[in-house]
């Protein structure tokens, strides 16, 4: 479905929401202590949590560092994704229940970001940061303060969540290091690891997906949440409210251009400073299969639709038309909805299609 998204991007000068940007950065700069505030609780996620399962398959020799973590982990990535319930480009996985959002049902996918460069850029003291877990796409808008834990049921939900399994190898092996220096009593499990350092980081990749489903919330029909603080910190404020209405106002000025979708997307600002929803779109890095195409259609399905629908100038449909056969051709060849078996996320992903098809 990323073939309807160009990497070529054509400049028509700049158009930007200054005040858009502004709170994008004051949100941001919650997001950040919201992670510090999750790290501090010592939480841990449950022992059956399909990542703890995966966590107990990785194991490094004792002289090991932590290039040898990242090619250890890279030879032997899809006999770790199987055996965790992940999707991998030779073995289709179904969703698992509610592990990340509640009532949700959650697919997972076998991701590859990190490259060799950046483990040996990755040190004692900026493993924290590495984000080996992303969120790809969910179906709703979620609050600054959702911690990405579900409550292992399923109901009316769905997220693509993307697992970069050398990069959450190099990020326990340097966690396993510090851990194993700490005296006895105070040494933690991987569910905390998990808990305090994997999870926290993906609030990032959590609020693209929101700001993605925030351009289709008329289409998706969803209602924006209340202003909350379920973390309880008084220091911390939710912009979401503010962010809502220069998001509209932004929109709206964007569908009186005559932009192509990449170009449209490159306008809509993500959460990471200098960064657009067209830099962060969700692009599954590994081999592009029979196996994993359903998790990639359906982690595509959401920021394609928000492209598509801010493309309202008849010539540029007219481009997309050629590409958007394509598309509907290798759907229809591959036949990814016959693995999609749950009713709610096949209903959901056959209106979209049904959508797009349309145009």
């Amino acid at each position: 479905m990323d073939q309807l998204l160009s990497t070529t991007l054509y400049s028509r000068g700049t158009l930007t929401n200054p005040t858009l940007n502004r709170l994008l950065e004051y949100q941001r700069a919650q997001l950040e202590k919201a992670i510090d505030h999750y790290r501090s609780l010592h939480r841990a996620v449950r022992s059956n949590h399909p990542l703890s399962r995966l966590l107990s398959s990785i194991t490094f020799p004792p002289d090991a560092d932590a290039l040898d973590a990242y090619e250890w982990a890279t030879v032997n990535a899809r006999t770790l994704a199987n055996s965790a319930s992940i999707t991998s480009d030779s073995m289709f996985k179904p969703a698992a229940a509610g592990c990340y959002y509640p009532d949700s049902h959650d697919y997972m996918v076998m991701d590859s970001r990190l490259k060799p460069s950046d483990v040996l850029e990755t040190t004692a003291s900026n493993w924290i940061h590495l984000r080996p877990v992303t969120v790809l796409s969910h179906n709703s808008l979620q609050p600054l303060s959702h911690f990405p834990e579900g409550n292992g049921n399923t109901g009316e939900h769905y997220s693509v969540i993307g697992v970069d399994i050398p990069a959450l190898a190099v990020m326990m092996y340097f966690w396993s290091k510090e851990n194993s220096a700490k005296p006895q009593t105070f040494q933690e499990t991987p569910e905390h690891f998990l808990g305090r350092y994997v999870l926290p980081n993906m609030l990032y990749s959590q609020t693209n997906a929101t700001l993605v489903n925030l351009g289709l919330k008329d289409f998706l029909e969803l209602s924006i949440p209340k202003e909350d603080n379920r973390l309880g910190l008084n220091s911390l404020r939710d912009y979401w409210s503010d962010i809502y209405n220069e998001w509209d106002d932004l929109q709206s000025n964007l569908l009186a251009r005559d932009l192509r979708p990449s170009e449209y997307l490159a306008y809509l600002p993500a959460i990471e400073a200098n960064q657009s929803l067209f830099d962060q779109r969700p692009v599954v890095h590994v081999t592009d299969h029979t196996a994993n195409y359903p998790h990639r259609l359906l982690a595509h399905v959401n920021i394609t639709l928000l492209a598509i629908v801010g493309t309202s100038a008849m010539g540029q449909r007219y481009h997309l038309e050629s590409s958007r056969r394509a598309m509907e051709r290798r759907i229809r060849q591959r036949r990814p909805l016959d693995k999609i078996t749950n009713g709610y996320v096949r209903e959901q992903l056959e209106h979209k299609l049904a959508f797009i098809y349309s145009l």
